[in-house]
């Protein structure tokens, strides 16, 4: 593999744009050497240079799929492609992908639109708190120290709430966090989503995405013709994502001893469990390719509209954190100032 390059596209959008485009120069016929020279006369310097390096990859014997790595795309894009690109319709895979780009693209944007305001709103009150705590807070101290009293209680306990939000504990913790995220990354797949699936708010996401991947690499092999035995082999050896090579082992290892594939999906903890149904009924149709190739549009769709509904559901959860954030700073700094003036 070529060493990885910046690429010429600024975001998932413009990287689903030219899929897109890909897609439908391979829809009227064009093979896809030819759609590339063609989408090449259409772009600037840096992204022909870009078809360049990719039509001399195919020349060369390389899937187009494996080369899109080098310039941006995400492994969950590029595997699927490998999968259509092999296996199945190698146009609708282009607009499955294009279309993944798009919806990832347009989260992105829906998350910094909804919570980029509240967020700074967050940061500054924590500065606001850590300026608090270094400069009004001793002078406080210093004048009760004085008069011969202590604070009250009720601010001593909000001024130690105030603490857990102080600048360079929150930047202490934060690197704590990311040392901990680096260090698990070596963790083998199976391991890190188990612990994904603990987590309450994640876990429901985790299935779905776990789900979704997984059909969307064995329904193009099912309807290109293979017997699921052969689709299972080819995932295990094939596929980008190590937990799905993992993963097709087992399930092929379970099936060789006689199980339906459905009663071993439903063994597995990880998968939502409508998959077990989609499957089962597959198999009494004898077309498992097109239940799971149904199933996994329904599931785009879903996951689509439930991470929308989750990232509107955090605004508001955010703005009640400012508020009590403001509310709680508020009684800490005027609950001294009441208790001075009844002294007075």
């Amino acid at each position: 593999m070529l060493k990885r390059k910046s690429g010429p596209f600024k975001n998932d959008l413009e990287r689903g744009e030219w899929l897109k485009e890909l897609a439908v120069l391979t829809k009227e016929g064009y093979p896809i050497k030819e759609g590339l020279i063609i989408l090449e006369r259409y772009y600037d310097s840096r992204t022909s240079e870009m078809i360049r390096a990719v039509s001399e990859a195919l020349r060369q014997g390389e899937y187009f799929s494996d080369f899109l790595t080098e310039y941006g795309f995400s492994k969950e894009i590029t595997n699927h492609l490998l999968m259509m690109e092999k296996y199945g319709n190698f146009h609708k895979g282009l607009m499955i992908s294009a279309d993944l780009c798009a919806a990832k693209y347009q989260l992105t944007q829906n998350a910094k639109k909804i919570l980029q305001y509240p967020l700074t709103m967050l940061f500054a009150l924590i500065v606001l708190v850590s300026v608090v705590l270094r400069s009004i807070l001793p002078q406080f101290e210093l004048f009760f120290l004085q008069m011969d009293q202590e604070l009250p209680m009720i601010t001593k306990f909000l001024f130690t709430l105030l603490q857990f939000f102080d600048l360079p504990l929150l930047i202490t913790g934060c690197a704590i966090l990311l040392t901990v995220l680096w260090l698990l990354k070596s963790w083998p797949p199976h391991r890190k989503i188990r612990i994904l699936l603990c987590l309450p708010f994640i876990r429901t996401y985790t299935r779905s995405f776990l789900t979704y991947f997984l059909v969307t690499q064995l329904s193009p092999m099912l309807n290109s013709g293979l017997s699921l035995n052969q689709s299972l082999v080819m995932l295990s050896k094939d596929s980008q994502l190590l937990f799905y090579r993992e993963e097709a082992k087992r399930i092929k290892h379970d099936i060789q001893k006689g199980e339906l594939m459905s009663r071993v999906i439903n063994t597995h903890f990880h998968y939502e469990e409508q998959l077990e149904t989609v499957i089962a009924l597959g198999e009494a149709k004898g077309r498992i390719g097109e239940e799971l190739e149904r199933y996994g549009s329904f599931l785009f769709t879903r996951i689509t509209l439930k991470l929308e509904g989750a990232i509107r559901k955090v605004q508001p959860v955010l703005y009640i954190v400012i508020g009590l954030f403001v509310l709680v700073l508020f009684l800490s700094l005027m609950l001294p100032v009441f208790q001075m003036t009844t002294t007075w």
